[in-house]
């Protein structure tokens, strides 16, 4: 078993620290196509519309900026070559990244990106990792039909999306195939033509505190071939189709499910539906939800309705607690309440690397299946990139990441969440990590320990 997890940690967390991020802040669709590429962060000013359509409809200018002017279908995509390409689609042009790796895209407040063509996609990923997409609107000016979505991406690693909000396309707000990890946290998908998503081919799709309302009209949420989909969190209103169409078996946990009596419910009968279900609630109606605080009007400065001190001095006590704990169970020489998994790789481009996750657990009788449920309250996890080393804290609360600590040599890094969100960050030297990244990368730890810990298969 201590096997089966230090592969599942080399394959899910892979080498964590890339290169160094260069930081652009762009204010035009120009700006913002010439900034894209590897190992950038690309912020957009505050309350800026970016209409890609009028870069990628000019080919002289696209092409002066060096960039592939193609159609549809293109032997390059096929290459290691990185690329930025302006794609013919039926009524119009979209934007396609290839080989593009460790990008954020983030926005400020009040930022959109948007492209004319109804059949074409907003943003589209091929042979992309590591892909961050934080803050934004994303959309069509006019919602088409047939094709044509929001995000697209295939045979990619590592796509996240944080904070965003996509609407009004042909199609899908999410169209992943042969993706290997994707995120979504606290994010929305509304008023698509087709339906919410396909996941073909995805290991490891997670979507966390989402909403998915008013899209139709076909199967609205289509999973196959796909291993580690997850709903934690989320709430389905206003859809119009059938909501669940399962090829391959999904958990959902926690869930507010909002369906008209006029369409199907899919396969939640399926006994791939629901594995390991919580707490979801049902409701046969087509009521509208509350506002809740999601979406990229939240992330930018969390309104916070509790003190930041506040926050931090429960997290510093809770910290403590955890030291006390340890220090106590030492000393009455009790059995150690850890688990420590050290995994040892060959990572291309890095060299050797050395990876121990210590796992600081608690338990609970589950009567239902008969045995024992432990659920991790603290994790440090030191690792190396070549000569470089790594170390990492976790601290949860029930379940959920308050604390983040990383250092590098002179760096650290240092987030804190409360009940309403990120509520300090503390900065020494470079930025390690991003709070998006911290998060996810405590979910596939946590993922991780439950593969070993209990049996979640």
């Amino acid at each position: 078993m201590t096997l089966i997890l230090a592969e599942c940690l080399t394959t899910m967390l892979g080498v964590h620290a890339q290169a160094v991020q260069k930081e652009i802040t762009v204010g035009s669709p120009r700006e913002f196509i010439d900034a894209i590429g590897s190992n950038r962060i690309v912020v957009i000013k505050d309350n800026t519309e970016l209409n890609l359509t009028d870069i990628l409809d000019n080919q002289e200018l696209f092409r002066r900026m060096g960039y592939l002017w193609t159609d549809d279908y293109y032997t390059e995509r096929e290459g290691s070559k990185e690329l930025k390409v302006s794609c013919e689609r039926f009524d119009g042009r979209q934007f396609e990244l290839v080989n593009v790796h460790n990008l954020t895209i983030r926005g400020g407040k009040n930022c959109k990106l948007i492209v004319r063509p109804r059949y074409a996609n907003v943003l589209n990923f091929y042979k992309c990792q590591n892909i961050r997409l934080e803050r934004l609107t994303i959309g069509h000016t006019e919602e088409g039909y047939c094709e044509g979505g929001v995000i697209y991406a295939e045979n990619s690693e590592n796509i996240s999306i944080a904070n965003c909000d996509l609407y009004g396309c042909g199609t899908y707000g999410i169209e992943a195939r042969h993706v290997n990890r994707g995120a979504m946290d606290r994010s929305v998908i509304r008023d698509c033509s087709y339906g919410i998503m396909i996941l073909d081919g995805v290991k490891d799709g997670v979507f966390t505190d989402c909403d998915f309302v008013r899209c139709r009209e076909f199967n609205l949420v289509a999973v196959a071939n796909s291993k580690g989909t997850r709903f934690t969190r989320c709430r389905f209103a206003q859809n119009k189709g059938t909501l669940f169409d399962l090829g391959s078996a999904i958990r959902v946990e926690s869930c507010e499910v909002h369906h008209s009596k006029e369409y199907q419910l899919g396969d939640v009968e399926s006994s791939l539906f629901g594995y390991g279900d919580q707490n979801t609630t049902w409701f046969r109606d087509d009521e509208p939800l509350q506002e809740r605080a999601i979406g990229p009007a939240y992330a930018p400065k969390p309104q916070q309705k509790v003190p930041v001190n506040d926050v931090l001095t429960d997290i510093r006590k809770k910290y403590a607690q955890v030291k006390e704990r340890q220090d106590s169970r030492k000393k009455a020489e009790l059995p150690p309440d850890e688990t420590v998994v050290t995994s040892s790789y060959m990572a291309a481009g890095a060299g050797p690397v050395k990876d121990v996750t210590h796992y600081y657990y608690s338990g609970d009788f589950d009567e239902d299946l008969g045995r024992e449920i432990y659920e991790p309250y603290f994790m440090v996890r030191k690792y190396n990139v070549g000569a470089v080393d790594y170390y990492q804290e976790f601290l949860f609360d029930e379940g959920k990441l308050i604390f983040y600590f990383e250092k590098s040599g002179a760096n650290e890094t240092r987030y804190y969440w409360g009940p309403d969100g990120l509520a300090k960050e503390d900065i020494k030297g470079e930025r390690l990590t991003d709070e998006v990244m911290a998060s996810r990368l405590s979910n596939e730890l946590l993922i991780a320990f439950n593969l070993l810990m209990n049996r979640e298969f």
